[in-house]
């Protein structure tokens, strides 16, 4: 283990001092949560299923977000557009999701689209691997 530096030492004085004792300082200590570190956990997104659409590489996401379920039309390959339907690949659908719902999520853009493709990419490995 490192060594306190003079400034841990007096700061550790300090706190001896403010609590009248060494008991009272260990008590505090006791007291004292510990500091969470790492990312956050990663269970925002929940119930998460993607089921074949009518086309070829064309797939419904389901999920929940909070307290409300979601649904999504994703391509896994490339852009569809027929008629007045556009169908975007999972990346630009979950920026998109992402842009809207980040705020009430408590993660960044880039993270809630990040996760939410990550999740969509392993779904569609075991939907692969089942058929």
């Amino acid at each position: 283990m490192p060594e306190p530096s003079r400034r841990d030492l007096n700061d550790l004085r300090y706190l001896q001092r403010k609590a009248g004792s060494r008991k009272e300082l260990i008590r505090w200590l006791d007291q004292c949560r510990e500091v969470k570190r790492g990312r956050r956990p990663l269970d925002l997104i929940q119930d998460f299923s993607i089921h074949e659409g009518p086309g070829k590489g064309i797939y419904t996401v389901h999920y929940k977000l909070g307290d409300r379920s979601y649904v999504a039309i994703v391509s896994s390959y490339k852009r569809h557009r027929t008629g007045r339907v556009e169908i975007l690949t999972s990346h630009k659908t979950f920026h998109m999701i992402a842009k809207t719902f980040h705020e009430h999520a408590g993660h960044s853009r880039d993270a809630l689209a990040q996760m939410l493709a990550k999740k969509f990419s392993r779904k569609l490995g075991e939907l692969k691997k089942a058929l």
